[in-house]
């Protein structure tokens, strides 16, 4: 704990890293070392940020699946489900994680975090059943300005070209589904509220890992043992009598193909928890949140071709648009970060 305030007092990195480089991020976060090290580092941070967008895109698909082809409507189990599963191999894999004791009041800080996470894993669940995939992913995108709200109102400032290129991204988001909007007022309203919570999440996962100086599993570990007893109580107020009784009455809820899909699912929900963990560790919130925004891009580019959804000229523009968005931002935060480098390089 001294070692890691004393880097911390001096802007150094966190220790869980032996340096800290962001491809997108915010320009306080330098890197040092010789030109090898930096390029390693940065496709380190590449590998990061693929994992975490392809691995939610897969939980996407997979939990859309269970939601809507097999019409579960029970979001809680299965969330819960998940959530044993990924709590089962963190406790197997326990030793290997090198998990410290904490103290009693650290735990406190580590629920926070575990509240977020449930209420902005569980809330997308029940807004991915309700609205389609092109649409939800058009509607998360708009999670950037939620970020970039949070951190604003935490004292963080952002220049006009990242203000424009986010408003880029917005502006094509919107745009690409507008021909296609299938009002629900629920599934809309649960989706914003999803963007929300997202914001926090990723601010509080940030802190935690920060203060407690843990690695992104270890941190995953502890929430997911306080998970598993928020998300039991969460299932028996909610959807418990629901899914018991669909399981006795409904053959196809029996079956191999169901069960498979769950299992999937609560792979891919192990896979994007810790990736998820893993990207904000080593970026910062709305780094994070733009990779979701390239995720999301191409979430809508593949469910532009499934269950039925029509492709509209404006539905193209609009997915071209986003995604210049976000590219011109990853541009601009690496002119940012090298400036910043070059910077401190001449004071030194």
């Amino acid at each position: 704990r001294t070692i890691r305030k004393r880097r911390m007092d001096t802007n150094e990195c966190k220790p869980s890293t032996a340096c800290e480089c962001e491809i997108d991020c915010a320009p306080e976060h330098e890197v040092s070392g010789d030109g090898a090290a930096i390029g390693t580092e940065k496709w380190k941070i590449a590998g990061v940020v693929l994992f975490f967008s392809f691995s939610s895109i897969g939980s996407i698909f997979v939990n859309k699946a269970v939601l809507t082809a097999y019409d579960f409507a029970y979001p809680s189990a299965l969330m819960w489900v998940q959530m044993l599963i990924a709590n089962s191999c963190l406790t197997l894999m326990r030793h290997r994680l090198k998990v410290p004791v904490l103290e009693r009041k650290e735990y406190w800080s580590i629920l926070l975090a575990t509240s977020y996470w449930i209420g902005n894993v569980l809330i997308g669940l029940y807004a991915l059943r309700l609205v389609n995939i092109p649409m939800f992913s058009t509607l998360r995108r708009l999670s950037v300005l939620f970020v970039m709200g949070v951190e604003a109102s935490r004292g963080k400032r952002f220049s006009r070209k990242i203000v424009f290129t986010v408003f880029i991204t917005v502006a094509g988001s919107v745009l690409s589904a507008y021909s296609d909007l299938t009002f629900d007022a629920v599934g809309y309203a649960l989706v914003f509220l999803n963007n929300l919570v997202t914001a926090f999440y990723f601010h509080q996962l940030k802190e935690s890992i920060s203060a407690l100086n843990l690695d992104s599993l270890q941190l995953y570990y502890y929430t997911s043992q306080q998970g598993v007893l928020l998300m039991t109580v969460v299932l028996v107020l909610t959807d418990a009598p629901g899914a018991i009784e669909a399981f006795q009455t409904r053959p196809e809820l029996q079956s191999f193909g169901f069960g498979a899909a769950v299992l999937g699912s609560a792979a891919m929900s192990f896979l994007v928890n810790y990736s998820t963990n893993l990207n904000v560790e080593y970026t910062t919130p709305l780094s994070t949140a733009v990779s979701s925004v390239l995720k999301n891009s191409l979430q809508t580019g593949i469910g532009l071709f499934s269950w039925g959804y029509q492709v509209t000229v404006l539905n193209v523009i609009g997915l071209v648009v986003a995604l210049l968005g976000s590219s011109l931002f990853t541009l601009f935060k690496l002119r940012e970060n090298n400036l910043g480098s070059e910077s401190i390089k001449n004071s030194s």
